[in-house]
């Protein structure tokens, strides 16, 4: 099922998923288990904040 973008900015996104102070054991396991869900990231943001930090974007 598609969802309308009427009326969405174009840096709309379903969902963000933030983990912070995580290991690579972590990030593994999220990349493996969203394509089992049938979701898919559009975009991904590594920061470094005093810590490991992941932002995971779903589009719309």
């Amino acid at each position: 099922m598609t969802k309308s973008l009427e009326g969405k900015h174009p840096g709309y996104y379903e969902a963000i998923l933030q983990l912070r102070n995580i290991s690579q054991d972590v990030i593994d396991f999220v990349e493996e288990e969203i394509p089992k869900m049938n979701l898919s990231i559009s975009k991904v943001v590594e920061l470094k904040w005093g810590g490991s930090s992941h932002n995971s974007y779903a589009p719309h």
